[in-house]
């Protein structure tokens, strides 16, 4: 796995794509259905 990219020695041991992400507060339904969630993700990222 390409590890160029993370500066710090503690994240090179570290599995997965950690490359341009945006985090997004969302307020959750613990209620809602999955799809429900997604859809809603999808909202708050395009709008």
């Amino acid at each position: 796995m390409n590890t160029h990219t993370r500066y710090k020695d503690e994240l090179k041991s570290i599995i997965g794509l950690y490359e341009n992400l945006i985090p997004l507060r969302c307020q959750l339904d613990c209620d809602g259905l999955f799809h429900e969630l997604v859809e809603y993700v999808q909202e708050m990222a395009t709008n």
